[in-house]
């Protein structure tokens, strides 16, 4: 397994622009969740009612907040007639319970309270960015390589429309990413209550959204190898594995069982009511975006320009559906090169992890776990937009954990005195893509977000 040296740039060590890095990237998300509001970077956001009315009208996202600040109990409404009630209901109990201390104990305005439950997603996307840099140190990325890994990873575009989303997207990045960074340590330490821990984030996280689902073939891949590679533990791993599956059962599919009783709906519904469909055959919209696919950058209902699925993830990782103030043709330009840009790290790090597996540098367990997450990850998503053929569901923050296994690949690839020209050449162009996409991505989101 290769490791990086440490090294200085500067003449500081790099353990201190890690810090940097994390710090700086902190702050820009929490500034951008300020200038963007409360319901502008959500889709089907709703609107907040006036507490005096007799009447609830079911809407969207904060509809489902104000249900649970209001009435303290399970929503009574038909999934069905309003389709953000059909959702988990984790990330709406936790801003409720916000809200009342906020606004009912500490008597501020609901709209700056509505602002304080909007940063928190601030927190979750940050606790789910830092175990991302627990994954990469689990797999010995150190040095230089973990420092450019990080920068991509803390100022990825797709977590600044993460942190600023009205909804349980990044509550769920966070548990998933929890869970991924619980499983591989479960892997080494093969100890009862690091399985527990990651049985109960991945509960937690289908409370949040069915998203979660598509973390656990590669967790249940290192479960049934450490049950047969002949270690042996303290709790035998079938007695561990027989508890994870009933931890997660029992947490995962509460929600989902309670509305397909109640209203006799289908397991994991998705809600679609007033959604903006798309059009196209399942061919044209999985094969490869042209040109002006990608270059069409906000939602207008041009269906033609907004069904391919792999262009909708690449825009929407960079540009959501109206975060961004495109008014000013500067910015319109920035968003494309950044869209651009972002595909060719993308890229230039799936030809690195693919000669990092290629040249066998890592365990063949955590190659395979590597594989699987990210096979079942866009799988799923493919699968989910090609069922629910609407714009708002091809979405990147529904699969936001896969960008922590290209950058393995990438912090596995060079880095050493021996490194060839494909290693040297590779690293090098990434590292610079990846700086230009930091500033870049800082500036857009610093200066010209949507209002």
């Amino acid at each position: 397994m290769a490791r990086s040296r440490s090294k200085r740039f500067m003449g500081v060590p790099d353990e201190f622009w890690i810090g940097f890095v994390i710090m700086v990237g902190f702050f820009l998300k929490l500034i951008y969740d300020i200038k963007l509001g409360w319901a502008s970077g959500t889709v089907g956001a709703g609107v907040w009612q006036d507490l005096e009315r007799a009447d609830f009208v079911p809407g969207g996202h904060l509809s489902v907040i104000q249900y649970y600040f209001t009435h303290h109990m399970l929503p009574n409404v038909d999934p069905r007639t309003a389709p953000a009630f059909a959702n988990p209901p984790l990330y709406y109990i936790t801003s409720s319970l916000l809200l009342e201390v906020f606004n009912r104990i500490l008597g501020w305005s609901i709209s700056i309270s509505l602002h304080l439950v909007q940063c928190m997603n601030v927190i979750y996307v940050m606790v789910g960015e830092c175990c991302g840099i627990g994954i990469l140190q689990k797999f010995g990325i150190r040095g230089r390589k973990q420092v450019v890994s990080i920068l991509c990873l803390i100022f990825f575009p797709a977590f600044y429309n993460l942190s600023g989303a009205m909804n349980g997207s990044a509550m769920c990045f966070m548990y998933s990413m929890l869970a991924v960074s619980s499983a591989l340590s479960w892997y080494n330490s093969r100890r009862a209550k690091t399985l527990r821990s990651c049985a109960i984030e991945i509960g937690l996280g289908l409370l949040t959204s069915p998203a979660a689902l598509l973390i656990l073939p590669p967790v249940i891949y290192l479960i049934r190898k450490g049950a047969v590679d002949g270690r042996r533990n303290e709790t035998p791993v079938p007695v561990q594995a027989k508890r994870f599956a009933a931890t997660v059962s029992a947490l995962g599919l509460s929600w989902q069982a309670y509305i397909m009783i109640r209203y006799k709906l289908p397991l994991f519904y998705i809600g679609t009511e007033g959604l903006t469909g798309t059009a196209g055959t399942p061919v044209s919209r999985i094969s490869l975006p042209t040109l002006k696919m990608l270059t069409h950058l906000h939602t207008e209902g041009n269906a033609a320009l907004e069904s391919n699925v792999w262009a909708q993830a690449l825009k929407t990782s960079v540009v959501d559906f109206a975060a961004l103030d495109l008014s000013l043709k500067v910015t319109r330009i920035s968003a494309v090169i950044l869209v651009f840009m972002v595909l060719a790290v993308l890229i230039l790090q799936h030809a690195m992890l693919i000669y990092v597996l290629a040249s066998m540098r890592m365990e063949h367990v955590h190659a395979m776990f590597i594989i699987i997450g990210e096979l079942t990850l866009l799988a799923g998503y493919v699968i989910c937009c090609l069922m629910y053929p609407y714009t708002e569901i091809m979405d990147f923050k529904m699969i936001t954990p896969v960008i922590i296994f290209p950058l393995i690949g990438m912090g596995l690839c060079g880095g050493e005195a021996s490194d060839g020209p494909f290693e040297m050449i590779t690293s090098r162009v990434t590292g610079f893509l990846i700086l230009l996409m930091s500033v870049l991505t800082a500036f857009l989101y610093g200066f010209y977000v949507g209002v």
